[in-house]
């Protein structure tokens, strides 16, 4: 301990004695701005502030005490009492438990221990009474189960197990944010109890507040080192948050304190597949399966995988898997049917497709799939179906489609409104060596989420009907993959860059995939140039005017630039012809 320290302590404790209690805490708080862990100011404070009848106060300075020097008999002494006068008394007996696990003895200790059997008798829940309510809430009665709780809550008000609970039966009803209160309530009276730390934190993941529920988790952990479902709630808040090596390490530590969760296995090999060791994915989802032979996610997760290093053939016995388990796992039959697709089963992918076609009203991507698959089908059964020529609708010399739809009032400005997320973008760039569609200059680009997802009446009127001019002109119904916008400033550009994906070039869908850009504010007054839709192959420059909508098979090559002073909004779509 410093000598600076050491003077100030001997000064306040001379203060205290002599009954300037003031001067006392002003010292033995400049102290701890100095020093937090001071267990000598921190216990002399709480002695203080217990003097001065605010016990409550006190906790957390003999709480820092005993966690600075647990060989303090005096430190426990003090912490205990005051637990008691705060009428905190699970979590008194919880602390004089761990002190007598340390050694704690003698006659005071005794008096304690009696003290406090005498207190729960009178500030517990009788056990039959909480049997009662615990018993209402597993038979599903959770209304019953909360008024007999709230019951018990008022006749019992220092059972931090009664809020505990009522957070419990909230958090079933789905009221998280009252669940948090009462959590908090439980805490409150029991700073140990650690199922209601993981219990908040559960909350707080729920409602989105990730940092809270790490804290949360953590203190629970730091409350009971072997609490395995906090390590597991920390390791998916963890996932949540893209935090994946710290996740990782959660989950191992939940698996060396219970080797039989099925589901921590299960959550370790999808982050190890994330991270591309595929070999550890497949042990630990062989874990899983081992522990839970019918768990129809796992066969799921564990197919993907296989799926993806190209072990088709042992991805599709679990696909087979699923099903058996699930017959109604719609995701099982469609990547089945990839699966066979992409193995030259394509006989057996068809009737899939077209159940998983019917089990969605056909309404998604397998519809396109299904299609493709049929004039697949046909080029060795001519009879089967009967194919078009379906470019026909492009220019045969430029080879694109100019529409125009004119541009409703407010798109402008909502479009300009909206988050973008070009440092997502850039980083999905910098992490895929492949990509093509890189951004320059000053391009604001809102790649990574579908614009199409706002409730904006503007994009909506706008998504009506864009469906239905392009509909119309390519005669064909359509699914959107996917929509989204750029806003263009000075010097910006997106170089060459075409719009099929893995599984676009995989099913060879080519043929039915088309990319529309639509220009919402363009030839901006005063700009040197106006802005410039370049599609390649054959090269083709096109200026288009506000509300003219550009179709082209997704699979050209395309760039844009703009060198004009004032900013430029375009909307980009990609999708398929059903």
């Amino acid at each position: 301990m410093r000598p600076i320290i050491e003077k100030s302590l001997r000064r306040a404790m001379s203060a205290q004695q002599n009954g300037r209690l003031q001067q006392a805490e002003k010292i033995y708080r400049s102290i701890l701005r100095s020093d937090p862990k001071n267990g000598v100011a921190n216990h002399n404070l709480g002695v203080l502030k217990v003097g001065l009848g605010k016990a409550s106060h006190a906790l957390p300075h003999f709480q820092a005490a005993l966690e600075a020097d647990r060989d303090q008999y005096q430190y426990w002494m003090s912490y205990i009492d005051a637990l008691i006068k705060s009428n905190q008394i699970n979590s008194a007996c919880e602390l004089l438990k761990q002190g007598r696990k340390r050694g704690l003895k003698g006659d005071a200790v005794d008096h304690l221990e009696r003290q406090l059997s005498s207190s729960a008798k009178h500030d517990l829940v009788p056990s039959e009474r909480a049997a009662e309510v615990i018993s209402l809430y597993k038979q599903g009665y959770l209304q019953k189960a909360l008024a007999v709780g709230i019951e018990l809550f008022e006749q019992f008000p220092n059972d931090p197990n009664v809020p505990n609970f009522l957070g419990t039966i909230k958090s079933s009803l789905g009221e998280h944010a009252s669940a948090i209160e009462y959590y908090s309530k439980a805490i409150e009276l029991g700073p140990q109890n650690v199922q209601a730390h993981n219990n908040l934190g559960n909350a707080l993941n729920e409602l989105g507040r990730f940092e809270e529920a790490i804290i949360r988790y953590r203190k629970a952990i730091e409350l009971k080192s072997d609490y395995a479902d906090a390590h597991y709630n920390l390791g998916v808040v963890l996932s949540e948050v893209d935090r994946l090596s710290e996740a990782v390490l959660c989950y191992s530590k939940v698996i060396e304190l219970r080797p039989d969760y099925a589901q921590a296995h299960n959550n370790l090999a999808m982050l190890n597949d994330i991270l591309g060791k595929f070999d550890l994915a497949i042990r630990h989802y062989g874990e899983a399966i081992n522990l839970n032979p019918d768990h129809p996610e796992v066969h799921f997760n564990l197919a993907r995988t296989l799926v993806k290093i190209k072990k088709t053939q042992k991805g599709i016995q679990h696909y087979l898997k699923v099903i058996t388990l699930r017959p109604d796992f719609v995701d099982a039959y469609l990547e089945l049917a990839m699966a066979f697709h992409s193995h030259s089963y394509q006989k057996k992918a068809l009737p899939l497709y077209r159940l998983v076609g019917l089990l969605r009203n056909a309404n998604g991507i397998e519809k396109v799939y299904l299609k493709h698959l049929k004039l697949s089908l046909a080029q060795t059964d001519p009879n089967q179906v009967q194919t078009s020529d379906k470019n026909s609708f492009f220019d045969k010399d430029s080879g694109f489609l100019r529409v125009n739809i004119p541009v409703s009032a407010n798109l402008p400005k909502v479009l300009g409104s909206l988050p973008t997320l070009s440092p997502e973008h850039e980083k999905y760039v910098a992490e895929n060596k492949s990509a093509s569609d890189i951004r320059k200059g000053g391009v604001k680009h809102s790649r990574g989420f579908s614009l199409f997802s706002s409730s904006d009446p503007s994009i909506k009127l706008f998504e009506e009907s864009f469906t239905n001019t392009v509909s119309k002109h390519l005669r064909s119904k359509i699914f959107i993959e996917d929509s989204f916008f750029a806003i263009y400033e000075g010097r910006s550009a997106a170089t060459p860059h075409h719009h099929l994906n893995k599984w676009d070039n995989e099913f060879n869908l080519h043929s039915v995939k088309y990319a529309a850009v639509y220009y919402v504010e363009v030839g901006d007054i005063g700009a040197d140039q106006p802005g410039n839709l370049s599609l390649h192959e054959p090269d083709i420059l096109i200026q288009p005017n506000k509300g003219d909508l550009i179709i082209f098979p997704a699979s050209r090559m395309h760039s844009a630039h703009y060198n004009g002073l004032k900013k430029r909004i375009i909307l980009g779509i990609n999708f398929y012809t059903i």
